[in-house]
């Protein structure tokens, strides 16, 4: 129910916290099965993960050096913007999961991790969470810096680029899908056919590799944090 098919390729099924969670989630009561909350909204997180699992798979079988097209550009953009969009909302839901399960005090746009009420509250609720909060800062810095850089330009995700550096005419065997290591600089060296030919680029499957772990990582850290903090008699949702 918690591990779509994309994360069970990725052996998640192998993990025993899904054990757990499904037991929490899936509850035996009068001959038959409820769903209990908020165990259960796990499942719409998790798809979350699985999608940015298909991106970096996706992206990875992307081609390189004379393969590469014009056509590569768009699925290229949608695999890395998509991403990072989806490991935003992934964060914003658990916030937001973890203000109603535990509850926290908090409500309206601070209902992320970003607010330092939320991890005010959080920390105050259970202090456990100060070290997981500083553990997986970078990786929330750096999402939140490629959501805003996307989000309000026109040129954002991967485009085209070369590995060997500033040069008139880029080598077609070294050119690749890449994104911006720094994402606030200004594209450089965009020409008519779109080919910036800068180094300071993740290769496009690096960089939705990049996500996808860091993503992992947070979801497994606060779903184990979820499993030992929250005590809730769950409420059924039939089937």
């Amino acid at each position: 129910m918690f591990v779509p098919v994309e994360l069970q390729e990725r052996g998640f099924l192998k993990n025993p916290i899904f054990r757990e969670l499904n037991r929490r989630a899936d509850v035996r009561a009068q001959g038959g099965i409820r769903l209990a909350q908020p165990w259960i909204r796990w499942q719409g997180v998790s798809a979350y993960l699985d999608c940015i699992a298909y991106a970096n798979r996706a992206a990875r079988g992307l081609p390189t050096g004379r393969g590469l097209t014009l056509s590569h550009v768009t699925p290229g953009r949608l695999y890395s913007v998509s991403s990072v969009f989806l490991a935003q909302a992934l964060a914003d839901n658990l916030a937001v999961w973890l203000c109603h399960a535990l509850p926290l005090p908090v409500g309206g746009e601070d209902r992320r991790f970003h607010s330092r009420r939320f991890q005010e509250e959080l920390v105050r609720k259970a202090p456990a969470a100060g070290a997981l909060l500083e553990r997986h800062a970078g990786f929330l810095a750096e999402i939140e810096s490629y959501r805003q850089a996307w989000a309000h330009t026109m040129a954002g995700g991967a485009l085209p680029f070369s590995d060997l550096g500033e040069r008139e005419s880029p080598d077609p065997t070294s050119m690749m899908l890449g994104v911006p290591a720094d994402p606030s600089l200004e594209l450089p060296g965009e020409e008519a056919e779109g080919v910036g030919v800068s180094s300071e680029r993740y290769p496009l499957g690096e960089f939705t590799a990049r996500v996808f772990e860091g993503a992992a990582g947070f979801f497994l850290t606060w779903l184990r944090f979820a499993l030992d903090h929250v005590q809730v008699a769950g409420k059924g949702a039939g089937h």
